[in-house]
């Protein structure tokens, strides 16, 4: 196997992000406190406004030593509050990110700072236009559009239970409701139309007829395989999914209603982005170990691809018309491209480096790879060519407090849609 790194774009030394990620998250992920500890959380931390709120969601993954160990300043805080919420799926809404950051700079300030401001871009960099409209309902987490035939928009609110779409057109929303906890993760629209969805949180894949807003449920034949994850359609409207912290990936065939599955054998793999080539086999990220996952659509049976440095965590997968399968390595801040046909590995670092993230990603009609760098605020939106092997576009997406972590691009209008964590559907338009 034969890797190459190729540096995308200079800059200057920075004080490495990844330096602040170790210190608050190197430690196992342990059970939710019970209520006991719980009480003892809250009786160990200062009296004030968001005591009771870092009690509850700072100790969720580890104990309270670890979540006010090290002494931050303001700035230091704001980035250990956004990490928690990007890299372990803390459920805080804008508001409360902004409570904790304000209880935990008030009374664990400190000396440690977040990274240096980044270097510029660029003089011949491609600036894109990135357009976003705010969601209607307030701290809901909007996030993984798909476009409709007609053209509209549709997504779902992760915090807020929900399907929603959006008319570009009228730029009016609205809102399906699920149950409360459903957690609804991502989504995907048929031939026929119907919107498929995943319920995150209780177990089920879901299908919304827009017709009549009927609600069709399809729960997962192990109960173990309890968090569908990202969804995503072959070319026989059957669905392929991740199950990432359950660690399966699975295959609804929406004409029978059967759900199949295939347990991971690598613990704690963590399947997570999910695409389906051109002759109908998935291939998947997983975000766990460094590895890339290749599932046979009959047998089931999953083969891997092992990426050569062994700290990579691949969370995102696309796919270009020449074969190669691409990845974003969120841990190192590099754009990765594995070529199926020989298990080659090429690589380039992306312009933030290692603080950068990379998160959502898409390829274009021209073959040209998109992504997102969610660890620098605001969110960079990168554009990448592969004829050049350059970063020849960095743009800052408006939103300043939310992270990108899926896009799609639509060839008809040759757009990129995403949802944001600052509570936003965005659109960009590509050159």
């Amino acid at each position: 196997m034969k890797i190459v790194f190729r540096p995308a774009v200079c800059l200057s030394s920075v004080l490495p992000l990844v330096l602040l990620f170790a210190t608050v998250f190197a430690w196992p992920l342990m059970p939710a406190q019970g209520q006991n500890q719980q009480g003892r959380n809250q009786a160990e931390l200062p009296a004030g406004p968001g005591r009771e709120l870092v009690a509850e969601k700072c100790t969720m993954c580890h104990n309270l030593n670890r979540a006010i160990g090290t002494r931050y300043n303001r700035e230091g805080w704001e980035e250990v509050v956004q990490m928690m919420v990007q890299s372990f799926s803390a459920e805080l809404t804008s508001e409360e990110i902004i409570t904790a950051t304000n209880y935990l700079s008030t009374h664990f300030a400190g000396d440690v700072a977040p990274p240096e401001p980044l270097s510029p871009v660029p003089a011949d960099n491609v600036t894109v236009t990135i357009k976003e409209w705010d969601v209607p309902w307030k701290g809901t987490r909007p996030r993984d559009p798909s476009v409709a035939a007609d053209g509209t928009i549709w997504f779902v609110g992760q915090q807020g239970h929900y399907v929603a779409q959006f008319d570009p057109a009228t730029e009016k929303f609205k809102k399906y409701d699920l149950e409360d906890g459903a957690g609804p993760h991502n989504q995907i629209i048929d031939k026929k139309g119907y919107v498929w969805f995943a319920g995150n949180r209780v177990g089920y894949i879901g299908r919304l007829d827009p017709r009549t807003g009927e609600i069709k449920k399809y729960p997962m034949p192990d109960p173990t395989a309890r968090d569908p994850h990202t969804l995503v359609l072959d070319d026989k409207d059957n669905i392929w999914f991740t199950a990432q912290q359950s660690n399966f990936v699975g295959k609804l065939e929406t004409a029978t209603g059967n759900v199949r599955l295939t347990k991971l054998p690598i613990e704690d793999a963590r399947p997570y982005g999910i695409l389906v080539a051109p002759d109908g086999s998935p291939w998947f990220n997983q975000f766990g170990t460094n590895r890339i996952g290749q599932i046979e659509p009959n047998s089931m049976e999953i083969r891997s691809y092992t990426l050569p440095n062994p700290d990579t965590r691949d969370r995102r997968i696309a796919r270009t018309s020449d074969g190669y399968v691409w990845y974003t390595d969120y841990a190192r801040g590099y754009l990765g491209r594995l070529d199926p046909k020989t298990g080659d590995v090429k690589e380039w670092q992306t312009p933030s480096q290692e603080r950068s993230r990379p998160y959502a990603l898409t390829s274009d009609d021209k073959g040209r790879l998109w992504f997102v760098e969610t660890g620098v605020r605001p969110n960079r939106f990168v554009g990448f060519d592969p004829k050049t092997e350059k970063m020849f576009s960095i743009t800052e997406v408006p939103s300043t407090g939310g992270s990108v972590r899926h896009m799609v691009f639509d060839p008809k209008t040759r757009s990129i849609w995403f949802g944001s964590d600052a509570n936003t559907i965005g659109r960009v338009s590509v050159p």
